[in-house]
This record gives C-alpha cells, sequence and structure tokens, in this order.
C-alpha cells in the first residue's frame, strides 16, 4: 500500500490508491473530515491526539490543548503540559503516530492492505531543510522501517498533481491557490510533453496566512460583542470563544447568517453574525492571499493561465473564488474550487503510487557563510539556487590552506535570495561542517571540493573531497537543532 500523508495545521488525512475502483481512496472513517492536528496532555488522562484531545482540552483543561503546532515547526519550542515539557518535534511525532495507526485502521477494515511500501508526506512551499527533516524523521519513526521510502512533495503540487492528472493539455499553465489552515501556498505548473516528468512546477510562493487567521479575526469581533463576559486570560472562555469563531466561519460557508453561542456564570449569550460582516472583517486577509497569487502569474511573464483551481478548507470560503475571479477577470481563465478538503493527501497518494511524475524546483537557495578576502565582511556564497530543478548540486572549493591545518568549520545556510554573493544577516543556518583535512593537505598545493547537494525532497545531503584526487574527505554535517 502506498500512503499519501498531509500533515495539516488544523486536520492531518492520508490516503492510498484503491487498485480495484482505480481511484484514490481518503482513510477516514464515514462523516470524518480528517483527523484534528491537536495534542492534549494532563496526569490523569495522559497523551491525546485528534478529536479526543479537543473533547478533554475544554474549560480549565484547555490549557494543556495544544493547536495548529505545524506553524511552530517553522520556530520549534517547548511547550508545558500540566507540569510535563513536550517539544515541539515530541508533538509532531505523536500527531503523526496517531493519523497513520488511524489510517492503517481504515485501510485494512475497506480491504485496502496494510503493508505500507511507500509514503508520500506533503509541506508547505516555504518548509526548508530543516522543517523537511522534521517532517521526515516524524514519518520515518511512525512507520518503524528503514527501508520504506519517504518522499516529500509541496502542498500546492500535490493539489496540481491530482487535478493535472484529468484535466490539463500539454503547454497549459494551472495556478494552484492553497489556502489551508496556516498558510497559502501558490504554485504555477505548466504540462510539459518535452520532459520526462510532463509536470513542472514554474514558480511558486507562500504567505503565513490561513484559516486560522479568519478564526482570529472572528475571535476579537466576538470579544468586542461579548464586551460583558470577562475573556480575556480566562482560559476556558478564550477556547470556548476560538470554537465558536471557528463553528461560525465554517457555517458561513454555507449560509448568509448564523449565531455564536456563548455560555457564562449559567447564564447564555448570543451573537448573530452575518456573512457580510465576516467579510468585512476578514477582507484585508483575503487580498493579501489573492494579491500574491497575481504576483506569482506576473512576475512569470507572458503566458496564457488556463485556469486557478482553488484547495485547501479556507476555498469553500465563497469570498475566495469571487476575489480571485475579481482580480483576475482581465485574464479569462476560469477559477474552480476543486476537492477543497481532500486535494492535496489526493495528490500525495497519486505521487506514491507514481501515477503522475513531477519536475519541482528548489524552494530556496543555499550557501556557505564565509568572509569577503577583500572587505572582511561576513557574506554568503549561494551555491544552490531558488527555482533551480531538483535534484540540485553545486561546489564550492577551498585552496588557501595554512600549513598543519586539521580542520575547516564550515556554515551552511538557507535564504531567499538568488543572488551569487550578500551580506550576511538575513540567512537561516541549516547546519554546521566539519572538515578533516587530509595529511596531504597545505598551502597553495591542494583543493578542498565541498559539493552540495538538494534531492529530490529538497533535502541538503553534503560530500567532501579533494579535487585533485577524487578521493573521499573526511566530514561531518551537524544539522542545525530543531
Amino acid at each position: 500500500m502506498h500512503l499519501g500523508i498531509d500533515f495539516g495545521t488544523c486536520f492531518s488525512q492520508c490516503a492510498t490508491f484503491d487498485d480495484h475502483y482505480q481511484r484514490p481512496e481518503v482513510l477516514v472513517n464515514s462523516g470524518e473530515y480528517g483527523i484534528p492536528s491537536v495534542f492534549y496532555f494532563d496526569r490523569v488522562n495522559g497523551e491525546l491526539v485528534g478529536q479526543d484531545a479537543l473533547d478533554f482540552g475544554q474549560g480549565n483543561p484547555a490549557g494543556n490543548l495544544v493547536r495548529e503546532v505545524k506553524m511552530d515547526i517553522f520556530n520549534p519550542r517547548t511547550y508545558e503540559l500540566d507540569g510535563k515539557l513536550y517539544s515541539t518535534e515530541e508533538i509532531v511525532d505523536n500527531i503523526y503516530e496517531f493519523a497513520l495507526q488511524s489510517a492503517l485502521e481504515v485501510a485494512e477494515m475497506k480491504a485496502l492492505g496494510k503493508d505500507i511500501e511507500s509514503v508520500v508526506a506533503t509541506v508547505p512551499v516555504r518548509f526548508g531543510d530543516n522543517e523537511r527533516r522534521m517532517i521526515g524523521k516524524a514519518v520515518r519513526k511512525c512507520i518503524k522501517r528503514t527501508d520504506i521510502p519517504i518522499r516529500i512533495i509541496k502542498e500546492p503540487v500535490a493539489a496540481a498533481l491530482a487535478y493535472c492528472g484529468k484535466n490539463i493539455n500539454n503547454g497549459e499553465y494551472v495556478l494552484v491557490f492553497d489556502l489551508g489552515g496556516g498558510t497559502c501556498d501558490i504554485a504555477l505548473v505548466k504540462a510539459n510533453s518535452s520532459l520526462d516528468e510532463y509536470y513542472e512546477v514554474v514558480a511558486e510562493d507562500m504567505l503565513r496566512i490561513g484559516g486560522r487567521d479568519w478564526d482570529k479575526e472572528l475571535e476579537e469581533y466576538l470579544i468586542a460583542r461579548f464586551s460583558q463576559i470577562p475573556i480575556r486570560g480566562d482560559v476556558g472562555l478564550e477556547e470556548k470563544i476560538k470554537r465558536a469563531a471557528n463553528s461560525l466561519k465554517e457555517n458561513l460557508s454555507r449560509k448568509d447568517s448564523d449565531i455564536a453561542r456563548i455560555e457564562w456564570n449559567g447564564a447564555f449569550y448570543n451573537e448573530r453574525v452575518t456573512r457580510e460582516t465576516f467579510e468585512e472583517i476578514t477582507l484585508q486577509l483575503l487580498r493579501q492571499t489573492v494579491n500574491r497569487a497575481w504576483e506569482v502569474y506576473i512576475n512569470h511573464g507572458d503566458i496564457r493561465l488556463s485556469e486557478i483551481i482553488c484547495v485547501g478548507g479556507g476555498s469553500m470560503m465563497p469570498q475566495v473564488k469571487k476575489e480571485l475571479m475579481k482580480t483576475f477577470q482581465d485574464v479569462k481563465c476560469t477559477v474552480n474550487v476543486f476537492e477543497a478538503a481532500h486535494a492535496v493527501v489526493i495528490g500525495a497518494c497519486l505521487y506514491a503510487n507514481m501515477r503522475h511524475k513531477l519536475r519541482d524546483i528548489a524552494s530556496f537557495s543555499y550557501g556557505i557563510k564565509c568572509m569577503d578576502p577583500k572587505t572582511k565582511d561576513i557574506i554568503v556564497r549561494n551555491i544552490i539556487f531558488n527555482g533551480n530543478v531538483l535534484p540540485a548540486d553545486g561546489t564550492y572549493q577551498f585552496s588557501q590552506m595554512t600549513n598543519n591545518q586539521r580542520t575547516i568549520d564550515i556554515m551552511i545556510v538557507e535564504s531567499g535570495c538568488n543572488e551569487n554573493t550578500f551580506l550576511s544577516g538575513t540567512e537561516k543556518v541549516v547546519g554546521r561542517l566539519k572538515i578533516d583535512l587530509p595529511q596531504t593537505a597545505r598551502q597553495d598545493n591542494e583543493t578542498i571540493e565541498v559539493n552540495l547537494r538538494l534531492d529530490q525532497n529538497g533535502i541538503m545531503q553534503v560530500g567532501v573531497k579533494e579535487k585533485l584526487t577524487g578521493r573521499q574527505v573526511g566530514s561531518t554535517f551537524f544539522v542545525d537543532t530543531f
């Protein structure tokens, strides 16, 4: 069984391909959207994930509930839950483990198999080396096998594969607008018959704006309207407002108005919210995401855009399609909402089953931090560039070494800058490379060559050799800690 896994900010899902019916199958129980990506711990009930975590994390125990941990992968942290400390990595591991086991139970019940042959995990466009390593490590840990191949694919690209397999003709461009719970990911994909992979990612971008930000605007609105209730600082009441806002957002996607109801001190308080009000207070969020999609389109040059496909839970809000149609009206492309809830995980499972091939690109530039010999400034020399086709390789050479020098320490960094060199300050350290120089290394008589390779998963691999002899040089790559 080949699995696709989408670890979402709000929900996580798994899918596989049903060979009998020749279609993808999302592995959730009847009536479920997915596994809520939440974690809970207290010393009585222990560790809980998903709906159980939500059920227990109400009232005062809401302080032991961790939501939206996916967004903390960008900047890992520690959580204290009922006196016990958890890292971001540990909570991510728990959610993956629970989602996978739940999916395997559904697969076995539906006679879709129980032995995993490969896994494809999805990530936002702007997940870099460290974030992808954390995801890969979590998947490897929960499948408990070292021989099962794991691949990583960007979320909007997975959605494009789910759509493009049936609907895109050679030479056409499709823009994917993926408004998820925590990010808005955008990818421009072209069908290109001159490539073995056929589908080619040509441009992409991401904003850290998603459905949770729509929720927050509603939360602030409700807190102001329920001014008689002392909500701020009360973890139980704040959790009630959070749930009420999320429910409102979902209901206002289907109807013109809805009522938020909050219980406090035995009394109930109601507030009616219209779709018009909701769209007004969130308009600035919508315009930021749609404007970024427009920038991806116009920055790529003169192309004929065939279609925009909207995926992700946020795309179920009517305002999304309406604003995209307004912004792209002169382009004369169609705008469609496609499998908003499941497009990403469906694309991941299709990729896992090799139903479609893909030519992807690097989301960041990678290089080495060093000193400019002329100015003495600390600079970054890029070796692999944002937009390079994956897998991507680059080399950097060292030849000016002091006699008897035995080691070299190098910082490998990641950035959004595509210049050959730039002043240090905006890059992110990926890891430290320690090179143990060979005995033959002397000033001016030996060149050491560092090779950086960004593999198909967008994860850094490092090698070191003597340029003259081609012999491998001992080295250790210390990945930056999560």
